[in-house]
């Protein structure tokens, strides 16, 4: 096995977005956002305490990411994403960070496998075309019996 700790390049950073009775496929990107989930913040404190502190609610998710047009029929990654924007149902996605190298599993990895039964996962809330280029945004579907997560181990297609 490849070295797995240091530094790494965004080159060897992936996206794979997948459909229920698809593969998961990649999603060529020239930038992602930030990789992670959002936890609101309740001012909680009382008058008597001794300093002010919060507890966390439920945790938000969305990603923005931009690429290139790619209207390669079938497997483009525009034929998907338009195929997939604004639709309800479950995605898996994942974000694999291969460190100086390709990913492989044992590395970390960021994304959550969907769940078609509960329709639990993320979908397509945004993609437009300006030229040559892309933006979208994949956000968690409201609900969502699972939510993303950092691991080591590869997401699978919405069962």
């Amino acid at each position: 096995m490849t070295a797995q700790t240091g530094r790494t390049v965004q080159d060897f950073t992936s996206l794979l977005i997948g459909a229920a009775g698809g593969s998961m496929n990649i999603i060529k990107v020239d930038t992602l956002g930030d990789i992670g989930l959002d936890y609101p913040e309740e001012e909680i404190s009382a008058f008597v305490d001794g300093c002010k502190g919060v507890l966390v609610g439920k945790p938000g998710f969305e990603l923005d990411f931009t690429g290139p047009v790619d209207n390669t029929a079938t497997t483009g990654t525009s034929i998907l994403l338009r195929s997939w924007a604004g639709v309800m149902t479950a995605l898996s996605f994942d974000v694999q960070i291969g460190i100086r190298h390709a990913w492989e599993a044992g590395e970390p990895q960021f994304g959550l496998s969907g769940v078609v039964a509960s329709n639990s996962g993320i979908m397509i809330t945004k993609y437009k075309e300006s030229g040559s280029h892309f933006s979208g945004r994949m956000r968690l579907i409201s609900g969502s019996a699972v939510i993303p997560a950092w691991g080591i181990a590869a997401e699978i297609v919405p069962a």
